[in-house]
């Protein structure tokens, strides 16, 4: 039988005991399909987190009370989950939430309730896990981060960082946002408003101007040229 390939880190906090034994259940569940490793806090290195394909950060105190996992999280969001469990406390007025979502490419939970909270809070999609269920886990851990998310909830996302002052929340979000519709002029008109409202102007009318060269017919994007640089 050959080894699974697939490699996925949990980043345990051994105060909460929640957090391992979700990565026990899922080790057990996705063992035909993955190794998973459960690397106590204490222990983490950038290495356990190079190697692996997704690692996740089961629990948010667990990231909030560790600065240098953010920084790797951020680094390697492409493969970042953050994990809340229905006993990990959820408190959506606690920024750690709000900033487990920028650092992480994906947000899940095993708390249906939560979800629908969260999803309204971080006006983002927040998937619903069942460890013990292979199957939803999998899809969850083997997409990756933020690949099912509409561009409309990333320039929402923008917009919200923005209302914040969180110039880099909003920068990133809407990086997503046109990363996901590269040829929707809309799409580029809207990142363009929110480029120029974040002070980056030259950006914002570099980017119209790029685009309307291949699509000079674009009304949309010519528009919003227009507002933002009304003497080209």
């Amino acid at each position: 039988m050959s080894r699974p390939r697939f490699v996925v880190t949990f980043v345990l906090d051994p105060s909460a005991p929640a957090s391992r034994h979700c990565a026990e259940l899922a080790a057990s569940a996705l063992a035909s399909v993955a190794r998973v490793r459960l690397v106590p806090v204490e222990r983490l290195i950038g290495r356990d987190l190079r190697e692996c394909d997704r690692f996740v950060t089961a629990g948010r105190r667990t990231f909030a009370a560790i600065p240098h996992l953010r920084e790797l999280a951020t680094q390697c969001r492409d493969k970042a989950i953050g994990l809340l469990l229905a006993g990990d406390g959820i408190d959506l007025d606690d920024e750690s939430v709000a900033t487990l979502r920028r650092h992480c490419g994906r947000v899940a939970t095993d708390d249906r309730t939560a979800r629908s909270r969260l999803r309204e809070r971080l006006l983002a999609p927040v998937h619903e896990i069942d460890p013990t269920d292979a199957a939803a886990f999998w899809k969850v851990l083997s997409l990756a981060p933020g690949a099912d998310d509409g561009v409309e909830t990333h320039l929402q996302e923008a917009q919200q960082w923005l209302a914040r002052e969180d110039q880099k929340g909003a920068f990133s979000a809407a990086a997503r946002a046109l990363q996901l519709a590269p040829d929707q002029p809309g799409i580029i008109a809207d990142v363009a408003r929110l480029l120029s409202g974040m002070g980056q102007g030259e950006r914002a009318v570099a980017l119209c101007r790029k685009f309307l060269v291949q699509r000079p017919d674009a009304v949309q994007v010519s528009r919003a040229l227009g507002e933002l640089a009304p003497t080209h």
